[in-house]
């Protein structure tokens, strides 16, 4: 499988783009990676139409992939989990160095969470 390195890595996190292999994988639904703008829902049968509109019509999608920002040096890898209360929340899928984003990940329950940035 083909990975995305160095400074287009660091694009694509701060801008959202999930990539195949950590974002994309069998663990979660399309939804979850906010991909409105790339889904048709009108359009005719494809698969898994079905369950994909039922998810976004009743909006029983579970968890989002969300950026977080750090306010210090603090240094996590892929594959962490992330608490929040002692609750498991999320778990990282990519990370990186960066001066507007530092980490990446899909999280789950914990709106507040998704509107701050920390």
């Amino acid at each position: 499988m083909f990975h995305i390195k160095g400074d287009l890595n660091l694009v694509r996190i701060e801008r959202g783009i999930p990539e195949s292999g950590f974002e994309l994988t069998e663990e979660y639904n399309p939804l979850e990676v906010n991909p409105k703008n790339h889904i048709s829902f009108n359009k005719g049968c494809y698969v898994g139409q079905e369950v994909v509109a039922r998810l976004d019509t009743y909006d029983k999608v579970k968890r989002r992939l969300v950026g977080l920002t750090w306010r210090d040096e603090m240094i996590f890898e892929s594959g962490a989990n992330i608490f929040y209360d002692g609750d498991n929340i999320g778990t990282l899928t990519s990370t990186t160095k960066s001066p507007k984003l530092v980490i990446y990940w899909t999280g789950s329950g914990k709106e507040s969470l998704h509107r701050s940035r920390y």
